[in-house]
């Protein structure tokens, strides 16, 4: 005749391997659910004060690289010759001719008195 005791000893291991075998079927089970985030990325908008400015500085600091990259490049003064041909077209372009030069004509319409300590 079995007691219960001997009838426990010989259940725990059968119990322990179903234990585990529950636990890691249903860790696999969480980890295939569906992902039910609502606000996924809602922290690249946590600055949102400064979005304007933080746009602005990545495409000036992208602006300077391809800047610092074309001025490496220079080796020679043929080359600066064409790098500087190359600003003032892109200048001209941009904002039109530049006006010929025309003479000064400086003239003196007053002056300003400054106390001194």
């Amino acid at each position: 005749m079995k007691t219960l005791s001997s009838l426990l000893f010989r259940s725990i291991p059968i119990f322990c391997i179903s234990a585990i075998f529950m636990f890691l079927f249903s860790a696999t089970a969480c980890a295939q659910t569906e992902d039910l985030t609502v606000l996924k990325g809602w922290r690249q908008y946590a600055g949102a004060d400064q979005a304007l400015y933080n746009e602005i500085a990545r495409e000036a600091y992208l602006s300077l690289d391809r800047r610092d990259a074309a001025l490496a490049r220079i080796k020679t003064p043929e080359v600066w010759k064409g790098y500087i041909s190359g600003i003032r077209q892109k200048l001209r372009d941009a904002f039109g001719p530049l006006p010929e030069k025309t003479p000064l004509n400086a003239r003196t319409t007053g002056e300003f008195e400054f106390l001194q300590d």
